[in-house]
């Protein structure tokens, strides 16, 4: 299959990984090309992936072109987290954040969220054990609708309950309740019982005994 016959969703998800530069090159391939370089959308999504990663300079470019910025994707966890934060001013719009749970510890993560005026959806992933006092930094996203971790993702009780209690318009927690400390704590809604894995259509909510 020729690259020009691919879903145009699927070219501009590729192109959203690609750095100026190279964009204003593909501007001159050709006319299709050109209109799908300058989408719109492009200015809305940012993926940083392992190889971006290593270009301190493409990240902060990539950030800083992206002024309307939407959604942002960090697949990695070698990111250069003050670099995130020097563009975080222009994080006011964004609705969707996904990182690596580690990142939360980082000194620049209390900076980077405190911009994050519309956030409302986080998704953390990795297999780490999250300390609770970087979890609580999650406290400060009034916005925040839905909080998703990955299967080997895990949190401790007062934290995710803390968060609870202090973003107001938190509708839905996706994550595995065997990861919670004190999981008998907590059930899901939908559900007969305990989920033993990832839950994708449960919501959980804490008992209170």
């Amino acid at each position: 299959m020729e690259f020009d016959d691919l879903p145009t969703e699927m070219i501009l998800m590729i192109f959203s990984y690609l750095p100026q530069e190279i964009l204003e090159g593909i501007i001159r391939v050709s006319q299709r090309w050109m209109q799908l370089a300058l989408d719109p959308s492009l200015l809305a999504v940012v993926c940083i992936d392992p190889w971006l990663a290593t270009h301190a300079q493409r990240v902060r470019k990539s950030l800083e072109r992206a002024t309307m910025l939407h959604s942002l994707h960090i697949t990695t966890e070698a990111v250069d987290w003050d670099i995130v934060a020097s563009a975080s001013t222009g994080f006011r719009v964004l609705k969707c954040l996904v990182i690596p749970g580690s990142g939360l510890s980082h000194q620049a993560m209390p900076a980077i969220l405190e911009h994050c005026e519309s956030l409302a959806t986080v998704v953390l992933w990795g297999r780490y054990r999250l300390a609770a006092i970087n979890v609580r930094r999650l406290e400060t996203l009034r916005p925040l609708k839905r909080l998703v971790t990955s299967d080997h993702l895990q949190i401790h009780d007062d934290a995710l309950y803390q968060i609870c209690c202090s973003c107001p318009q938190l509708e839905r927690l996706e994550l595995n309740l065997q990861q919670i400390s004190r999981s008998k704590s907590w059930t899901c809604v939908e559900g007969a019982g305990p989920p033993s894995s990832f839950i994708g259509e449960c919501d959980l909510h804490r008992r209170i005994d």
